[in-house]
């Protein structure tokens, strides 16, 4: 994800959809707009608008613990058929990050990750906007 806040907005502050504004309160005029197909021209309405978080940037601080969940699982996997008392897959600390960060960009290069997660949502209570006007035929 690109340093620029990336904005969604909802009408019920559970699904929400990208926006194409790059502020707060521009998200919050495009879902102003979207309920007209919903609600009443004048009617107010609560829209929430939040800051999309790409689950790269989510797993960014998590690449230690990844690469320790695989070397635990190459051990409980391993441990059916090898006696042994000691893991028997070994990393140093900072290698298991390495993995965990390898993990992570080869699902971003080969697959991606198709979801995110949304936070620092605030309410907004908006007007539903009159029509559009029709455009002059000239």
């Amino acid at each position: 994800m690109s340093d620029q806040i990336k904005y969604c907005y909802s009408d019920d502050e559970e699904r929400f959809q990208y926006a194409d504004a790059t502020t707060r309160d521009g998200a919050a005029e495009e879902a102003r707009h979207e309920l007209l197909s919903d609600r009443e021209p004048g009617e107010q309405a609560m829209v929430w608008v939040g800051v999309l978080h790409d689950a790269e940037a989510l797993l960014e601080s998590r690449h230690k613990a990844i690469g320790e969940h695989i070397c635990d699982t190459l051990d409980e996997w391993l441990s059916d058929d090898i006696a042994w008392d000691d893991p028997v897959c070994t990393l140093p600390k900072d290698a298991q990050a390495e993995l965990g960060r390898l993990v992570v960009n080869f699902i971003k290069e080969r697959g991606g990750f198709k979801a995110y997660a949304v936070r620092e949502i605030t309410a907004h209570e908006v007007t539903v906007p009159e029509d559009e006007p029709a455009t002059p035929v000239a």
